[in-house]
């Protein structure tokens, strides 16, 4: 017998623990290179007109060693535990690692697309801003599900019971969700941007910022004023910064 078979660590004898070791630190170093080779290889993707080339370069520069060092703390514990479910301190530390992994991920992505679509379309940051929000907010929650689903929380009654209580806010803070929702659909509409030269009703003037609850013009006199969202949205608007050069 050797001195590493007479040896235990937290009961389990310290060869097991070498070979655990010696695994994960292989298992850690061969993704490592891959993020690293990944990286090298998509070094020159801003330049290529493919999308997606774009996407996969910013994801494999967000990967966090941290997530890779936690996939060779997986591989220890599986080597230990012989397959067996994983002590559950453990598995909260690496739910957290991964979800928080996804989460960088996934608002790194939404980012991404916003700004495609603000290219694309011409339209303004400020306005993508409200879906921005909403998107980032959406992701968060179903990461926050996900995790609570890992730690063995009965998510489907969790999300009953928001659900109801959501219904009760809602109805509490209607007004409020309103705007919010008039918001999101000029946002996506666009029936006017920052700068714009807009009239509806008796007002006229400059828009300034659309916000959650509210969008600011600055009138002729210099004065700010703000209109609710879903105001805006039941009055008919003229933009008159967008007269076509073909109306004589």
């Amino acid at each position: 017998m050797t001195p590493f078979d007479s040896l235990f660590v937290l009961g389990i004898p310290l060869r097991e623990w070498l070979v655990a070791l010696g695994l994960a630190t292989v298992v850690v170093a061969a993704l490592l290179a891959l993020r690293d080779w990944l990286a090298r290889r998509l070094a020159g993707a801003e330049a290529t007109p493919r999308w997606s080339d774009d996407l996969a370069a910013l994801l494999v520069r967000r990967t966090s060693t941290l997530s890779l060092v936690a996939v060779g703390a997986l591989v220890v514990a599986w080597r230990l535990n012989d397959g067996r479910p994983l002590p559950m301190p453990l598995r909260i530390v690496e739910a957290l690692v991964w979800c928080w992994q996804l989460l960088r991920w996934g608002l790194l992505a939404i980012e991404f697309w916003l700004e495609r679509v603000a290219v694309a379309r011409g339209q303004d940051r400020t306005a993508l801003g409200i879906v921005s929000v909403t998107l980032r907010g959406l992701f968060a929650v179903l990461v926050a599900l996900l995790l609570l689903d890992n730690l063995g929380v009965n998510v489907t009654a969790l999300v009953t019971g928001l659900g109801i209580g959501g219904i009760a806010v809602a109805l509490a803070v209607q007004n409020v969700l309103g705007d919010f929702l008039a918001a999101l659909a000029i946002a996506m509409d666009k029936p006017f941007g920052v700068g714009d030269d807009v009239s509806f009703g008796d007002f006229r003037g400059h828009v300034e910022r659309l916000g959650l609850k509210t969008t600011r013009f600055r009138a002729p006199s210099g004065e700010e004023v703000s209109f609710a969202n879903a105001e805006l949205l039941k009055m008919r608007i003229h933009n008159h910064s967008r007269v076509s050069s073909s109306v004589v």
